[in-house]
C-alpha cells in the first residue's frame, strides 16, 4: 500500500488498459514529462463493480520516488473534477471518516486544516480538542 495512489473521475471505457491511461493522466493532466520512462507502474486496475458511475483507478508504483512524484504533481489538479489520494489501511480510512465533520467545521472557519494520516493538523501542529 506504500506505494500506491488512487486516481478519480478518469473517464472508464471497456477494454481499456489501465496502466496506459494512468501515464497518459500524468502527461497530459500532471505535466509529468515521459511518464512511459519515469514512472514505472508494477500494477493499475480499476477498484470496485462496475456501475452508472466511474470508478477509481488503483495504481501501484515500483517505488516510493515515483509515487511522491505524482503526488507533488497533483496540485495541477486543483481546479478540476479530478483527484489523486494516497491508498490508506481500512482502519485509518475509519479513524479519518469520524474526523471528517471537524476537518470541515475548522475549514468553514477559513482555518488552513489537513489530514495527515489520521491526525487532523492546523498551522503544522496536531490538532487537538
Amino acid at each position: 500500500m506504500r506505494n500506491n495512489l488512487i486516481f478519480y473521475n478518469i473517464h472508464e471505457v471497456d477494454g481499456e488498459n489501465c496502466s496506459d491511461v494512468a501515464l497518459r493522466f500524468c502527461a497530459e493532466f500532471l505535466k509529468i514529462a515521459q511518464p512511459e520512462t519515469n514512472l514505472r507502474l508494477t500494477e493499475a486496475y480499476r477498484i470496485g463493480k462496475k456501475s452508472e458511475k466511474v470508478r477509481p483507478i488503483l495504481v501501484k508504483f515500483q517505488t516510493t520516488y515515483m509515487r511522491d512524484l505524482v503526488k507533488m504533481n497533483a496540485k495541477q489538479l486543483k481546479d478540476t473534477n479530478f483527484g489523486i489520494s494516497e491508498q490508506l489501511p481500512v482502519e485509518i480510512q475509519n479513524r479519518r471518516r469520524e474526523k471528517l465533520p471537524l476537518l470541515k467545521e475548522l475549514r468553514q472557519k477559513n482555518i488552513k486544516a489537513y489530514f495527515v494520516r489520521d491526525q487532523i493538523y492546523v498551522g503544522g501542529k496536531e490538532y487537538t480538542l
